[in-house]
């Protein structure tokens, strides 16, 4: 397995990389909400949902020289993205993030989140907001030392999503 940075050139041109993103999103977040009913997930179809999601990360990451994306390749093929975004010097707001079902509790999460204070080591917070209905997320996140906060990027609904962060001292970078 690699992890490898997503160039803006490579998203434009490389239109086979974009739809086995897509698909990897959809079917790793279509597992984490598959028990939600769709009035918990305040969606009214959870597939266009992640469709629009992805898409608009995906333009997103191309169009904003502040937004990142790494992936995992396993035999050239997608497991694992990151969408980030440079918030500021020190800051890091994590977008997306997802690793195909079936690679998932292998190291990989935590693999992609150290990517990032590889690229951007002066890195001192994290941030991120996750539905408050994905509970892998919510595992996850806790295993890594990330604590809730009030915060909610980006202007999400709070009754939706919860606004997570951490502190990166040198100990734990």
């Amino acid at each position: 397995m690699q992890i490898q940075a997503v160039t803006k050139e490579q998203a434009i041109l490389e239109t086979k990389l974009a739809t086995d993103l897509t698909n990897l999103f959809i079917d790793s977040f279509n597992e984490a909400y598959k028990e939600i009913p769709l009035s918990v997930l305040k969606v009214s179809s959870v597939e266009a949902f992640l469709t629009n999601t992805f898409e608009y990360e995906w333009n997103n990451f191309i169009d904003n020289k502040k937004v990142f994306c790494h992936i995992v390749l396993y035999h050239n093929n997608p497991i694992g993205i990151v969408f980030f975004e440079l918030v500021n010097n020190t800051t890091i707001y994590v977008r997306q993030m997802c690793v195909k079902t079936e690679f998932q509790r292998q190291g990989i999460g935590t693999n992609l989140m150290n990517s990032i204070i590889t690229a951007i080591p002066n890195i001192e917070k994290f941030s991120i907001a996750t539905r408050k209905t994905n509970i892998a997320a919510y595992n996850f996140f806790t295993k890594l030392g990330f604590k809730l906060c009030d915060y909610t990027p980006n202007k999400l609904n709070p009754e939706v999503y919860s606004g997570w962060e951490k502190i990166i001292t040198h100990q734990n970078k």
